[in-house]
């Protein structure tokens, strides 16, 4: 490896109290607590969706979250809004993007699909991409669609139904759920429901700019309670897809009642310009003022992600975001998890998608999956088919494999902290079954050398985060894939990094 430029530093012995104890965070990411990741039902990696190839990709790239594609819609639901629930005969409306679009919906065959192993996010609304509730009677009604809906699947013995097998809810609907669905929820419950996806959902009209605040709020307030009402172990998320600035009138409206467990924010943008600590203390602090106590609250990005390629613009087709290269987009896959989870992100799901393909046009969405879908379907303006960097269907990223070694390194870990983050480097640091793993790059675009203090180990495993080459097609094997060496240590370990992380692991 070339060095441009040789800086050495001792870095702080972080203190463990038995083995376990994170310690401070220090730096400019300080002042974010260690998260235990045990308190959180597991996995902090997940997609949005998960689901390609059956769940295939999922399992072997080690996630175990999916925030499903599909949203539960009252509108879909219950079309004349008057409680006649079909759950198994649901109506969607055609989307103007996409020909053919539209018709029957089956939730009870959709829920029941993901694999026992795959702890899911369900979003649920009573419109989708705007909408208004005619009186309070509607508001009623859309309050018992929640109860129905998360009774039917947290997996008891209730499905909710009043009538006699087939019918559920009204005489000669036949919408009881099968035994075949309700040993598939019984096996895999569905335990986390996020309202909406925008805080804008809940609003149509010139006076949306504002009324929406307030609307949203109401439906939020109104989802929980009855989420709450059906299920009492469930966690209810609130809209992540929106601007910062758009969420402190609505914490303002819901006036520090209950009416979530789990703040949810999206962040894309290119590759290594991540740093979502500002966003983050604006919500917090937002949160507060609105009368919250963060301690009650879990904080996680349901979508995150960056790109390859070079998309067009998503809202008026021209230019877009900069080319990336595959290795941009691995380099980044571990930053933005790890520097996310040292200030307090419990989860994060890489979005859109483990394949590609989202269906906007070939705007940023279209390429931030980790497997190419060899431009089929091709888009409906053609811009796929002009796409020179689709390797072809299935052939997998370079992100692919750093995101898997990124989980099997780290999944199973109980806190992270952050050691230094300055203008040069980072150091993290998360302690896994007693032992310590540090995660470690340069920030400054030069390859420095650092002296890492792993006094207390005897012997460290090191991993280079992304294979060395310029694609995924190049990997032969994974378990070949990466620069991996073991050593013994004493107080110090000298390390030559760059933009690509490194993980040190003690053994």
């Amino acid at each position: 490896m070339v060095r441009t430029t040789r800086w050495v530093f001792l870095l702080a012995l972080l203190v463990i109290s038995q083995g376990c104890s994170s310690g401070e965070s220090g730096g400019a990411g300080g002042g974010a607590p260690a998260v235990d990741y045990r308190t959180i039902e597991g996995s902090p990696f997940g997609f949005h969706p998960g689901g390609a190839d059956d769940y295939f990709y999922l399992q072997e790239l080690g996630a175990s979250w999916s925030r499903e594609a599909t949203y539960v819609i009252w509108d879909w639901v219950d079309v004349d809004r008057d409680g006649g629930f079909l759950f198994r005969n649901a109506t969607t409306p055609p989307h103007p993007d996409h020909p053919g679009s539209g018709g029957p919906l089956d939730y009870d065959a959709y829920w029941s699909r993901p694999p026992a192993w795959v702890n899911l996010v369900a979003n649920l609304c009573p419109f989708r991409r705007g909408g208004e509730f005619a009186d309070e009677a509607e508001r009623d009604v859309y309050r018992e669609f929640v109860r129905k809906l998360v009774e039917r699947y947290d997996g008891d013995d209730n499905t909710g139904c009043s009538q006699a097998f087939p019918d559920c809810y009204e005489v000669g609907d036949q919408d009881a759920p099968t035994a075949e669905t309700a040993a598939a929820l019984a096996a895999r419950p569905i335990k986390h429901w996020q309202v909406c996806n925008q805080v804008t959902d809940a609003c149509n009209g010139p006076d949306c700019p504002d009324t929406s605040a307030a609307k949203f709020a109401a439906v939020q307030l109104a989802s929980y309670d009855a989420v709450k009402e059906a299920d009492a172990e469930a966690f209810v998320l609130i809209a992540g897809d929106s601007a910062r600035d758009l969420y402190p009138p609505v914490f303002e409206a819901m006036g520090g009642q209950p009416g979530m467990d789990i703040v949810d924010f999206h962040r894309f943008g290119t590759a290594d310009t991540f740093d979502p600590e500002e966003d983050l203390v604006y919500l917090r602090s937002s949160l507060e003022d609105g009368g919250y106590d963060l301690d009650s609250l879990q904080f996680w990005f349901t979508e995150t992600g960056t790109y390859t390629g070079d998309p067009v613009d998503d809202i008026n087709q021209q230019e877009g975001p900069p080319f990336q290269f595959e290795r941009d987009q691995a380099v980044d896959i571990t930053k933005r998890h790890v520097t996310a989870m040292a200030l307090g992100v419990q989860k994060l799901f890489w979005a859109w998608g483990i394949m590609e393909g989202f269906g906007c046009s070939c705007c940023l969405f279209d390429y931030t999956g980790l497997v190419y879908d060899g431009n089929e379907p091709p888009e409906a303006n053609g811009c796929d088919q002009a796409d020179p960097y689709d390797l072809g269907a299935g052939v997998k990223k370079l992100g692919y494999f750093a995101y898997r070694l990124m989980v099997e390194t780290l999944d199973g870990a109980t806190g992270v902290a952050t050691i230094e983050h300055n203008d040069a480097y980072r150091i993290y640091q998360y302690i896994k079954a007693g032992k310590r793993i540090w995660v470690v790059w340069a920030s400054g675009g030069e390859t420095i050398e650092i002296v890492l203090d792993t006094r207390g180990a005897t012997t460290v495993r090191v991993t280079k985060g992304v294979p060395d080459t310029s694609a995924g097609q190049g990997v032969s094997s994974y378990s070949t894939a990466f620069d991996r060496w073991q050593e013994p240590v004493d107080d110090e370990l000298p390390l030559m990094v760059g933009a690509v992380p490194w993980f040190v692991e003690e053994l």
